[in-house]
């Protein structure tokens, strides 16, 4: 399957790149920093992380030893299975594996099956990695992801604010305490 790309590296000092790709990135042994977009990310040992397409990313500084599994997802698969991936916002960059509540278990048995399903070529192989990739991105999405508030709601959020500050300044000379202000605007 040409739009998977399956591979292991352990030299992360290569120049700042970019790519229409899909990435998720798996550390198998070591630790690893990395920058991703404009932030820093420390991985360790079965750390799980996400490039996202387009997205500015390269190696900072690995120990010796470090190895990572990539997966590289390729725009015209991702485009199929998840034609919005370019517009979702995850409230997690990295996966632990000791972290509460985390995907981190499912997303590896979904990391197993495409490199298994690689490994066996066939038409039903082909489907199988794609039900994988499928739902890894179902469960960010279903788990991780955020939605942004609507310009109304910020807006509103903006009138209120102002709202208050203004009964504040207003009532500056009395006494009153923060019960006082509930009341008076409405809260």
């Amino acid at each position: 399957m040409n739009s998977i790309k399956i591979y292991s590296r352990t030299v992360f000092d290569q120049d700042p790149v970019w790519d229409s790709s899909f990435k998720i990135v798996f550390m198998l042994k070591g630790d690893l920093s990395i920058f991703i977009g404009t932030k820093e990310r420390h991985l360790y040992e079965h750390d799980i992380t996400f490039v996202f397409p387009f997205e500015l990313h390269g190696g900072i500084t690995a120990r010796e030893g470090c190895k990572a599994l990539i997966i590289s997802i390729g725009p015209e698969l991702w485009n199929i299975l998840y034609p919005n991936l370019d517009k979702i916002s995850f409230s997690s960059n990295i996966l632990r594996p000791n972290d509460w509540l985390s995907s981190h278990a499912f997303i590896c048995s979904c990391i197993s099956r495409i490199i298994y399903y690689t490994q066996n070529s066939g038409e039903s192989s082909n489907a199988r990695i794609c039900s994988a990739v499928s739902d890894i991105l179902a469960d960010l999405t279903e788990n991780y992801s955020y939605s942004k508030p609507s310009q109304k709601s910020v807006d509103q959020n903006f009138s209120r604010i102002h709202d208050i500050l203004k009964y504040i300044v207003d009532n500056y000379n009395h006494h009153f305490s923060l019960d006082d202000i509930s009341k008076d605007i409405g809260f």
